[in-house]
């Protein structure tokens, strides 16, 4: 006959703390006695584990299970903001950990080179025009790079595969070879879904570690009190980009 895994686990504990008990007593027939009285406690059990259906209690749903769950019930109401009002403490605290991991996919990458005369040259200064003019000039041979540059990024939020919102920002930097010259943020802005409304820019983050300038958005959405604080980061340095959907701009 075939015992289930957990019928066998069963067993082997309870005669484990027999064999224990007979180690620690040195008696024999103290061993007799509790593998007898120990097995027929366990054999209601290991009967409960072979009838088909039958299952052990789990430890019951995790913490993102729970907050899935929470986030469905507020995404699939038809009063949003009932639903969001109704939530009680935990089922808030766990949808405000929802809020704060809404995951982004960029729809819209946009690299390229400055001119002397574009806008965001312009805005950045006289210093600004001379770099970006030399990048324009062929230079000389073995002689550092330098120019002006920009990078503008749509991205898409998400929570539970749901579009919740739009955020873009434009990175513009000017680099001598060595070290970022001057740099601006321009055409930022949000948008929401899905009863979030989009509050403006939180707050900008700006670390500037000589080779590279690092720029984050922070973002502020409103969900009938509840609030989304999603963060856009681009880093420009020499003809160069990348980006990151947080605020941690790093050491060095």
């Amino acid at each position: 006959m075939h015992i289930p895994p957990r019928a066998r686990i069963y067993e082997f504990l309870l005669i484990g703390a027999a064999t224990d008990t007979l180690l620690r007593t040195g008696g024999f027939q103290v061993n007799i006695t509790l593998k007898s009285v120990m097995a027929a406690a366990a054999a209601p059990l290991i009967a409960m584990s072979l009838l088909p259906g039958t299952a052990l209690a789990d430890d019951g749903p995790t913490r993102q299970e729970e907050r899935e769950a929470v986030s469905q019930k507020v995404w699939s109401a038809d009063d949003r903001e009932a639903a969001v009002r109704d939530l009680s403490t935990r089922e808030r605290e766990l949808f405000q950990e929802s809020l704060d991991s809404w995951t982004a996919k960029t729809a819209v990458s946009r690299f390229g080179k400055l001119s002397p005369t574009s806008p965001e040259v312009q805005e950045m200064g006289p210093g600004a025009e001379k770099i970006a003019a030399a990048g324009n000039d062929p230079g000389t041979e073995g002689a550092p790079a330098a120019g002006c540059w920009y990078h503008y990024q749509y991205d898409k939020w998400y929570d539970l595969g749901l579009n919740t919102g739009d955020t873009w920002m434009q990175l513009n930097w000017c680099h001598n070879g060595s070290r970022v010259t001057s740099h601006s943020v321009s055409n930022v802005g949000g948008q929401g879904h899905l009863g979030n409304e989009y509050e403006g820019v939180l707050q900008y983050h700006t670390r500037d570690v000589g080779w590279e300038i690092r720029k984050a958005t922070q973002y502020k959405f409103n969900l009938f009190g509840a609030s989304a604080q999603p963060c856009t980061q681009i880093r420009g340095g020499n003809g160069l980009y990348s980006t990151r959907m947080d605020c941690y701009l790093g050491e060095q």
